[in-house]
């Protein structure tokens, strides 16, 4: 009976140390950011690739320029915002999420996003397809087109500058008839430079111009 006891109690304060580094781990009033690495941040846009994420929601600016149809210089603004995610299984760990928004100000197409979503490292790369019949009483509903970080990379030449590692989506070439009715033939991203050829089935060709 003596001995039974004895085990009882060493149970009770196994598991009483357990709680309290659980309790510890899981009430940690310093939360911890999973960060997102180097490589990861390269496909954002205004964000150092060293950027450590400090608690605090942040947003960063640039203007990129890209050359419209060969003639025309078209000024694009961009918005990346750096926040944390919700709790992870109530672990105290916090994953971050990067997005990069671009206004291009075109009247065929308005927005493209770049969204990182820390932890699984998925990059979602879209354009935002506004085409509206101001001769018609109900516009045509926003469409989008997309791409990820799965996709190869290839090399490609825009502008006369070579790009090392694009992923490139082209209706054409891979049968995709419902890419051609969002209204885009062409779209090349670059890893480290971004959008750096987009081409609409308009006839409206953008080549990034690298500062």
């Amino acid at each position: 009976m003596k001995s039974t006891s004895v085990i009882l109690l060493r149970t009770i304060m196994l598991f009483g140390v357990f709680g309290g580094l659980m309790h510890l781990i899981t009430c940690s009033e310093e939360p911890v950011y999973r960060q997102l690495s180097g490589e990861q941040l390269e496909y954002l846009y205004a964000v150092d690739t060293n950027y450590m994420f400090s608690g605090e929601t942040e947003e960063f600016y640039d203007t990129i320029y890209f050359l419209k149809n060969y003639k025309d210089t078209l000024e694009v603004p961009v918005r990346t915002r750096m926040s944390r995610q919700l709790e992870v299984f109530n672990t105290g760990f916090y994953d971050i999420n990067g997005v990069s928004d671009l206004d291009f100000k075109t009247e065929t197409f308005k927005i493209g996003t770049v969204s990182l979503v820390g932890g699984t490292g998925h990059v979602s790369i879209s354009l935002g397809i506004l085409q509206t019949n101001f001769n018609s009483l109900i516009p045509t509903p926003p469409k989008n087109i997309s791409m990820n970080e799965t996709m190869p990379t290839d090399t490609a030449i825009v502008n006369g500058i070579v790009y090392q590692e694009v992923h490139k989506y082209s209706a054409i070439n891979q049968m995709d008839f419902l890419f051609i009715l969002t209204g885009f033939n062409r779209v090349y991203f670059d890893k480290r430079f971004g959008f750096v050829l987009i081409e609409t089935n308009n006839g409206t060709i953008l080549e990034l111009l690298k500062k």
